[in-house]
């Protein structure tokens, strides 16, 4: 019974030790390569190598962007991680070691994440312009696109120096310039526009005589609202300042015992008027 049992021990030994020999005699591979992207290399990036039983195997390229590892010889899946970058063609990094020799030499083309500038397009009063048209510029690309109805907008762009115009009819246009450096997102982006103030002016008269001492209404034609009045001064003059650009206004004179009351055809102001002369009917 004892030789027996010497005899199955004496059995499993030999083929343990079998075993060990056969998966000791597996050389490794040796995978050595470059990062880069296009002709720049990508220093500190870390590649890692994934076999189908999810185990996953990494290495850190060096400042130039080489990096070298041993391997068991199988199918690999490999991913690079580098911050504002990726892969340039993902489906395409699988490698097969398993016919190579000893060694094996790869490079790795990884691109730059494009940056996203956004922001809010705001009036003086800090209330937001809707639809405003934003051209972004950044090196020789040129983008144009337009805010949203809450005055935000947002595109992306190349990394480097950016600049971003914006323009609103009835305002003067304003722009901002931002450095975009391994940035994935700018967001803090606010560009304000000043509206554009127009003023009305003229003489008022019975087509004889200039008429003083009238009051002139500025009313909006849209709510009926009185935006300001003025009076006319000795010589039939009158002036209305600080009209929002764009705005479509009357002009209105309360009759008097010599004349019958005047309101104007609708005036979309859009630049300064001048020589708006007024004749009022006796």
């Amino acid at each position: 019974m004892k030789q027996f049992v010497f005899f199955l021990l004496i059995i499993s030994l030999f083929h343990l030790s079998k075993d060990i020999s056969i998966s000791s005699s597996e050389s490794p591979i040796k995978i050595s390569g470059i990062v880069k992207s296009k002709d720049v290399s990508l220093g500190n990036t870390q590649v890692s190598f994934i076999n189908s039983e999810n185990e996953i195997f990494s290495t850190q390229a060096d400042f130039a962007g080489r990096f070298s590892i041993y391997l068991p010889k199988t199918k690999y899946r490999i991913v690079a991680e580098k911050f504002g970058y990726r892969l340039e063609n993902p489906n395409k990094m699988m490698q097969n070691f398993l016919k190579d020799g000893n060694e094996k030499s790869l490079v790795i083309e990884m691109i730059k994440f494009p940056s996203v500038v956004e922001g809010r397009i705001l009036n003086q009063d800090g209330e937001p312009i809707p639809k405003a048209s934003v051209k972004i510029k950044a090196g020789e690309n040129t983008i144009d696109i337009q805010a949203n109805e809450f005055g935000i907008f947002n595109s992306e762009t190349p990394s480097g120096l950016v600049s971003i115009f914006a323009t609103k009819s009835g305002y003067f246009g304003n722009g901002v310039a931002v450095l975009l450096e391994e940035e994935i997102l700018r967001n803090n982006i606010t560009i304000m526009l000043q509206k554009k103030l127009h003023s009305i002016s003229g003489v008022v008269s019975d087509g004889v005589e200039a008429m003083q001492d009238l009051e002139i209404l500025l009313i909006d034609r849209n709510s009926n609202f009185i935006l300001q009045k003025t009076k006319t001064n000795n010589i039939g003059f009158y002036e209305l300042l600080d009209i929002p650009s764009q705005k479509n206004v009357l002009l209105k004179i309360k009759g008097t015992d010599k004349n019958e009351d005047f309101i104007s055809q609708s005036i979309k102001v859009d630049s300064n008027i001048k020589n708006y002369n007024i004749f009022l009917v006796k």
